[in-house]
């Protein structure tokens, strides 16, 4: 072989390279593109081991709940609660004397020394919910599993304080809280420790992209209160089974989980005041919203994010997926935990409204035979939650629970029977109250 040929060949064999190269490097951006990580820099959003993590000073005014003594939490037997832990200065205000009476909840910002000195804390036992009122909408639209998510909640875990972070006005919380606009919205607005907390949602992110859809800022508000206020964050469709307070003294600066298909969800997630990754995390959506697909800013960073800083000691502790979200969203899972099982007897024949209802609670965990169920039903053992998609487009009702037909009913039923005791709720309640 001649050199002239040698070099033909090394010339031809270059191209192709070249062209491979080429092909790989397309193959790559489109992939990035399907994947919605469209511009998402990490560098953009913070360095990874110097971090600022002081929270933007947000303006915010609270409502205080009169306080009643009838709706102190009947706790299950199954529950693990514990009790309540004190609440950070930075949160606690004082009750006002007047529910009508505004407190300024005004934050300012942390100092890098103060930031640094809540490494050592707990996250705190707070409960946040997030409910942005769309234009046009002027009063809440709160149903029987709204007000079962929340009592969950409640019960399970004794917060200090329960904060329902809201756009809406000062009329619309007084009518939900007289009952006016529904049994619902009275029961929730009237709970024990509950805290209105009016939050202007944004309307536009750091780079100019419009938000217009209530559950895109609600995207929004939830993080950047629990920047503010720390605690734990859950969507009205999530319904406490135990004690998270594991959980929250685990020595984590915040705590996420997995859901199906192995990404973090923004549902459900658990943190101290101006953690890093809430602080990386709320940069990273105002970098990359520029659609109206929810993955693209909110599960999508948060996966990115959340899974980056396990490697920095203390910062990050991500839950299995059955520990939050045991049911997917899909449609091969979440309907079927709604499916009434005719063929299962009823829980309440024979009962009726006053009637004690029947206790299923595991009286001795040393004897395997409460581990026996239908072969329709499933456990939620491992569980400290459970995420219940396509809730909304359920009648979910006090004797939908009360029956323990589906899965579902079986798995919130002690936290309704805690709530009937209570005298909160009667079977026949509709869906709306």
């Amino acid at each position: 072989m001649t050199s002239s040929t040698f070099s033909n060949i090394s010339q031809s064999s270059l191209k192709y390279y070249l062209f491979g190269g080429v092909l790989l490097i397309a193959l790559f951006t489109l992939l990035s593109h399907t994947l919605d990580v469209r511009e998402f820099d990490l560098q953009k959003i913070g360095s990874w081991k110097q971090c600022d993590c002081q929270a933007q000073a947000s303006q915010s005014v609270t409502l205080d709940n009169t306080l009643d003594s009838s709706h102190s939490s009947v706790v299950p037997e199954i529950s693990d609660a514990a009790d309540a832990t004190s609440t950070p200065s930075s949160v606690v205000t004082e009750a006002p004397e007047s529910d009508s009476a505004l407190v300024s909840t005004t934050t300012e910002v942390p100092s890098s020394t103060e930031v640094s000195s809540k490494v050592n804390e707990q996250i705190p036992n707070i409960v946040n919910f997030v409910f942005v009122l769309p234009e046009g909408v002027t009063d809440f639209p709160f149903k029987f599993y709204h007000y079962l998510s929340m009592y969950s909640a409640n019960l399970y875990w004794k917060p200090d304080i329960i904060y329902l972070h809201t756009n809406a006005d000062e009329g619309a919380i007084e009518r939900a809280r007289n009952g006016t606009v529904g049994k619902w919205n009275s029961r929730i607005f009237n709970m024990p420790n509950l805290r209105v907390n009016h939050h202007v949602p944004p309307e536009k992110s750091n780079k100019g992209q419009e938000i217009t859809r209530p559950e895109h800022m609600s995207d929004f508000v939830r993080v950047e209160v629990i920047l503010e206020f720390g605690g734990t964050y859950i969507d009205m469709d999530v319904f406490a089974l135990r004690d998270i307070k594991p959980l929250r003294e685990a020595g984590f600066n915040a705590v996420l989980g997995r859901e199906s298909g192995g990404k973090l969800n923004c549902g459900i997630f658990m943190s101290k005041p101006h953690s890093k990754a809430l602080t990386l995390f709320l940069e990273g959506m105002h970098d990359v919203f520029k659609t109206k697909d929810y993955a693209a800013h909110c599960v999508l960073p948060l996966t990115v994010i959340g899974e980056r800083l396990v490697a920095e000691q203390g910062e990050m502790l991500i839950v299995d997926r059955e520990g939050f979200h045991p049911v997917g969203w899909d449609d091969s899972q979440a309907p079927k935990i709604y499916e009434v099982h005719e063929n299962a007897k009823s829980n309440l024949e024979g009962i009726s409204q006053g009637d004690p209802l029947p206790d299923y609670s595991p009286k001795d965990y040393n004897d395997w035979h409460w581990l026996h169920h239908d072969d329709w039903d499933r456990n939620f053992y491992a569980s400290y939650m459970l995420h219940g998609f396509r809730i909304e487009i359920m009648e979910i009702s006090p004797r939908f629970v009360f029956s323990r037909q589906s899965v579902f009913s079986r798995a919130v039923y002690a936290a309704a029977k805690a709530m009937y005791e209570e005298g909160l709720v009667e079977i026949d309640d509709s869906p709306e109250g």
